[in-house]
């Protein structure tokens, strides 16, 4: 219900005296008033309104932000002698019905059958019930005006979910380490392996197709394809491996393994990719986007003979990906045999 602001008190006592009236509770009241195609007000005995609800802001009003401040400013001119005079005619025990016309939001008059009563607990508020005689046009109206604000809520609110995806979503980016960091953490894991006799596998991911999502959908778009990748990572990681994202659409996953399971990284990487491309990513407004990656595998069973040498294993990893992608993409690569680092 739409509450007029200088005369809360009395609104207040009102809606008290029509629970009392129809025998009703104020929360079912109160959702009668916001619920019924019916116009229901709250007036003073000068005829002042003090409240209205949303059918007759919507259907009664020619601007339903604008509502005016007596009743008699929302009829056509002819209507307000008749009103007046009702209201004059409204006693302790007794209502007065009476039809009366308003402009409405279309400018074409639509009549309105009142009923009138008092407030007994409250001389000072009249209660109206107005039901539109045929009101097949004036409900109509109204209609297409909550649609058209149902709309813009809805508008609003996928506006607001897509900015909140983002900011959340984003986090699975922002939260995977730098190009430096990885590189630290990829020194500090072929330590680890190679003290304790493990293998040590690095997969460089290259998402298929990126550009023509971007050229298609847009750049928020593809960095939605991004972060959803991302996270299917890292929903297959253990909490030892690690995640980093470098070249814009391309991530680097180590992983270490037992050494003598060297197809161990392979199968691994084939599973990524049937989860990368088995269900479509959410654009959100009805659109999705399918995918597809390319994944180049290099592997190495480690010791403490064995020299460091990362990124002799990240150069096998990135050639690995390019003969993926010299493929056709989609696929995934293998190779165990490490250059010599320069």
């Amino acid at each position: 219900m739409a509450r007029l602001g200088r005369a809360r008190s009395t609104t207040k006592a009102g809606l008290t005296m029509t629970t009392l009236a129809t025998g009703l509770s104020a929360d079912a009241i109160a959702a009668l008033f916001e619920v019924s195609p019916d116009y229901f007000l709250v007036l003073d005995p000068e005829g002042r309104l003090l409240a209205a609800n949303e059918a007759f802001r919507h259907g009664a009003l020619e601007d339903p932000a604008q509502v005016p401040d007596r009743l008699a400013d929302s009829l056509v001119p002819a209507d307000a002698e008749p009103l007046k005079a009702a209201l004059a005619r409204i006693g302790p025990a007794g209502s007065v019905t009476l039809d009366l016309r308003h402009p409405g939001p279309t400018g074409r008059a639509a009549t309105v059958a009142y009923t009138f009563f008092p407030s007994p607990q409250a001389p000072d508020a009249i209660l109206a019930v107005g039901r539109p005689r045929g009101g097949s046009a004036t409900l109509d109206d109204r209609l297409r005006s909550m649609q058209a604000r149902l709309s813009q809520m809805h508008g609003r609110v996928e506006r607001l979910r897509d900015q909140l995806a983002e900011e959340v979503a984003g986090d699975d980016l922002r939260s995977l380490p730098t190009r430096w960091e990885f590189e630290q953490i990829l020194e500090r894991e072929w330590a680890r392996a190679a003290r304790l006799g493990l293998g040590l596998s690095l997969l460089a991911i290259d998402v298929d197709g990126l550009r023509h999502v971007n050229s298609r959908f847009g750049q928020r778009e593809g960095d939605r394809v991004l972060r959803e990748v991302a996270a299917r990572l890292l929903r297959q990681t253990r909490s030892y491996d690690a995640v980093a994202r470098v070249d814009g659409d391309r991530f680097l996953l180590v992983t270490v393994r037992l050494p003598s399971d060297e197809q161990s990284a392979a199968a691994f990487a084939r599973r990524i990719q049937r989860l990368a491309s088995d269900e479509p990513i959410d654009l959100g407004e009805g659109r999705q986007a399918r995918i597809t990656v390319s994944i180049g595998v290099a592997s190495a069973a480690l010791s403490t003979e064995t020299p460091l040498a990362p990124e002799g294993l990240q150069k096998a990893a990135r050639d690995a990906l390019s003969q993926a992608k010299a493929a056709g993409g989609n696929e995934v690569r293998l190779t165990t045999a490490l250059p010599t680092p320069a």
